[in-house]
């Protein structure tokens, strides 16, 4: 979950934004006053970008990746903790830090886009 805290006073101010069942947030940005973050989905769901109101904490999902099984693995292998995420006008950049050789006989993506249309 995203927690808020009182800049003045460093104390939670009770506010929280659940990632929801099996979902981990991960916040990529700030949009005015407004948070962006990407909801790591859990095995059977795609990733969503969420926009979190910096007043009401109320969340407006701006993208949901397809849960089909091959979009799923590729998706789970750009985890937010080994790659480079970035979600601009609708669309969100996934891409791996570092390159190696293939460890199976599976296409291994180094870049994947999805957008809103």
């Amino acid at each position: 979950e995203i927690i808020a805290f009182d800049l003045s006073t460093g104390k939670q101010t009770g506010q929280r934004a659940d990632a929801g069942d099996g979902y981990v947030s991960v916040p990529l940005r700030m949009d005015g006053g407004n948070v962006i973050a990407y909801k790591r989905p859990p095995y059977d769901q795609g990733g969503q970008i969420v926009s979190i109101d910096g007043d009401s904490f109320k969340e407006t999902k701006l993208l949901e990746n397809p849960a089909t099984e091959s979009v799923r693995g590729v998706e789970r292998r750009m985890s937010p903790e080994y790659s480079e995420l970035l979600y601009s006008q609708g669309r969100l950049y996934m891409s791996d830090v570092y390159a190696s050789e293939p460890s199976s006989g599976d296409k291994e993506y180094l870049v994947i886009a999805f957008g809103t249309g």
